[in-house]
């Protein structure tokens, strides 16, 4: 069971991790008036924590022979195309709309918080 608990921490420590950031974004949204100059760094640097996390938890899915790691791994690639399509329209426009930013930011959140859960059952079913 210890193999497993700490798996599944691991994966819970880059979830707070990544709300963190989530929340930064948002605080930073507001304080610069949804300013692209200042939001585009930071949307880039969630991209790459994102890309990091999914890497790593497809990595400890591989090794625990997830049955859908597969289609986990698509549901990863759908979260980072929508992520990075709005750092792209940053790159084009003054300000980011406000609409296309909470909806990306609560599909992350929702992400980090639920879609991760038959996963954590079936390691806890494995253990």
């Amino acid at each position: 069971m210890g193999a497993v608990s700490l798996r599944w921490d691991e994966i819970e420590a880059e979830h707070a991790s990544l709300l963190n950031a989530l929340l930064r974004i948002r605080v930073l949204a507001a304080e610069s008036k949804l300013s692209a100059a200042v939001l585009l760094p930071a949307c880039l640097d969630l991209v790459r924590r994102f890309e990091e996390h999914f890497s790593h938890e497809e990595r400890i899915m591989a090794a625990a022979a997830y049955p859908e790691a597969v289609a986990h791994h698509r549901h990863h690639q759908v979260l980072l195309a929508r992520l990075l399509a709005i750092c792209s329209r940053m790159t084009k426009e003054e300000t980011v709309e406000i609409e296309q930013l909470q909806l990306a930011l609560q599909t992350l959140f929702d992400d980090a918080i639920g879609v991760d859960a038959p996963f954590r059952e079936f390691l806890e079913q494995k253990s």
